[in-house]
């Protein structure tokens, strides 16, 4: 009896692949049919409203000086609130769940979104970070790293590629609920996005980062800044040949242990900029880009020398690392470090959009090396040291 349950279930499972929300605007004719016909099909399964909720705070927004005074004692309050009718603003549809949502227009809604943002980010500024394209390599870290960039007003148009499924080890990293295991990464992370701010655009790559589409992207949608959170090591060094060669930032952030290993190469500013700092020699560099039969192991001892550094990785991931396929099936990797990613990355977005100063270079971002005694113990700094020295000793 559970199979036949389970199979007519399955039959009526949710869309899971993610497409761009169609914008009614609430007040033009012939969108006003096209909603109608959405639904007189039968497509739209959930309505919310709440424009009304909008209204104070838009108001509070355009005239602050009376924030505390009484809503009927407002000047303007009942005339301005007259606006919000069912033909105000306009209709999203989410076609993945059938959801029509009615908001405020594009300015009026990140004006609410941003509004807590001043004037920590200026007015021109917000304007700026709006208007800004991101590429975004990887969505597991990266989805963290959206996430952060979206709730700060950061990109209007966010092109995102990964090539994998959400699997269940996931969810300590991707923010989305057990029932999107199976989503493509993708796929849930602009969902998440889109219904958060339906005006911002995504465009997919499903398939991941090849070098063909790399350079399609960088022709077809020229982004400002490339954020790098790929595990592919000879793309992470084409990608950057190609930034230094456009003049386009790159930012990465690697979760480690309880922090973050965070780059900066600024190729916007200067393009003779050496390629990941210069910490990496150019023959192990020309090693990962020719040689296609580096064992899966040695790969593994590539990262932490070069990409991350034996000096920035902590004692209890060097101990993690050496249980890898033994006692764990992989790496670990904490929420806490993913999320502290996106804050990094979305500050140095934010001041490079903006053109406000900012260090380049690579460093460790986290609350470490300011809350833990242990690491200054001498056993401690004994037992890391041995592992630094065996790893500063690996070469490709």
């Amino acid at each position: 009896m559970m199979d036949e349950i389970v199979k007519d279930l399955a039959a009526h499972a949710p869309n899971t692949t993610w497409e761009q929300p169609t914008i009614f605007e609430a007040s033009n004719p012939t969108d006003q049919t096209k909603l109608r016909q959405l639904v007189d099909e039968g497509r739209v399964q959930h309505f919310y409203d709440r424009v009304d909720l909008a209204a104070g705070e838009l108001y509070d927004i355009q005239f602050p000086q009376e924030k505390d005074v009484p809503e009927a004692e407002k000047s303007q309050f009942a005339d301005f609130r007259r606006q919000f009718t069912v033909e105000y603003g306009a209709y999203a549809y989410f076609p993945w769940s059938g959801t029509l949502l009615h908001l405020p227009d594009v300015a009026a809604l990140r004006s609410l979104r941003t509004s807590r943002n001043r004037n920590l980010i200026l007015a021109e500024e917000q304007q700026k970070l709006y208007g800004a394209t991101i590429l975004v390599a990887g969505l597991s870290v990266g989805s963290n790293i959206v996430e952060a960039l979206v709730s700060m007003g950061i990109g209007g148009t966010f092109i995102l590629a990964d090539m994998d499924i959400i699997e269940p080890s996931n969810l300590n990293r991707i923010r989305a609920p057990y029932a999107h295991v199976g989503h493509h990464k993708a796929d849930a992370v602009a969902m998440r996005m889109s219904e958060i701010d339906p005006y911002v655009q995504f465009h997919l790559y499903r398939d991941g980062l090849s070098q063909e589409s790399l350079l399609e992207i960088l022709d077809t949608y020229k982004p400002d800044i490339i954020i790098d959170e790929m595990d592919q090591l000879k793309l992470k060094v084409a990608m950057r040949e190609e930034a230094r060669s456009r003049g386009i930032a790159v930012l990465s952030a690697a979760d480690d242990g309880d922090s973050t290993i965070m780059d900066i190469e600024r190729y916007d500013l200067n393009p003779e900029y050496p390629l990941f700092h210069g910490l990496i020699e150019q023959r192990v560099l020309d090693r990962i880009l020719t040689d296609e039969t580096i064992p899966r192991q040695q790969l593994g001892m590539a990262i932490g020398r070069y990409f991350i550094g034996p000096e920035n990785i902590p004692l209890r991931m060097y101990q993690s690392l050496q249980a890898v396929g033994q006692t764990l099936p992989s790496w670990p990797q904490l929420g806490s470090a993913a999320a502290q990613s996106g804050i990094a990355v979305a500050y140095s977005s934010y001041r490079i959009l903006t053109g406000q100063p900012l260090r380049q270079g690579r460093y460790v971002i986290g609350p470490e090396a300011v809350l833990d005694p242990s690491i200054d113990d001498p056993a401690y700094q004994q037992e890391w040291r041995k592992y630094v020295d065996m790893l500063q000793a690996f070469n490709l």
